[in-house]
């Protein structure tokens, strides 16, 4: 089995942080859970490097620049897509506010009492974010660290 990295300063943490995830999330029905996460899509994008011979040098010629970015903010439950938003040349990638939108657009008023799922991203712990999700009737929780399998999506 390969070793995971988990960061030195949680050292001896990692258990008791799984633990404590998964004991609030046995909290739970697994059909009122809701994952929400974001991501850049990059198009036209090529490899960074290459491989070829011993003392040949690998030179790979392309005229698709500049890179076309797109981000997505998405939801998913354990049956369906909940909801999902895509932003074309969003500068510096996806804010606070563009999370605060689209938890208003496509879970605040549809879902009440659930558990809503985010990674450990600075956006995601903001204090609004926060606020809106836990004044919506639902409950936050935060997957562990380094952990992606602690956050379906």
């Amino acid at each position: 089995m390969k070793n995971k990295y988990y960061p030195e300063k949680k050292e001896g943490q990692e258990k008791d942080d799984l633990s404590t995830f998964y004991k609030q999330l046995s909290a739970y029905k697994y059909n009122k859970t809701i994952c929400l996460d974001e991501t850049s899509i990059y198009l036209n994008m090529t490899y960074s490097y290459g491989r070829s011979k011993t003392g040949i040098r690998a030179i790979y010629k392309t005229n698709k620049y500049p890179f076309k970015r797109y981000n997505m903010l998405c939801a998913i439950s354990a049956n369906k897509v909940v909801g999902y938003v895509f932003y074309k040349d969003l500068k510096c990638g996806v804010k606070t506010q563009n999370i605060i939108e689209f938890y208003s657009n496509a879970i605040k008023d549809k879902y009440k009492d659930h558990l809503i799922i985010m990674d450990n991203a600075v956006i995601h712990k903001s204090k609004i974010v926060r606020q809106t999700i836990e004044e919506s009737g639902n409950h936050l929780l935060y997957s562990v660290p380094h952990h992606p399998e602690t956050n379906a999506i």
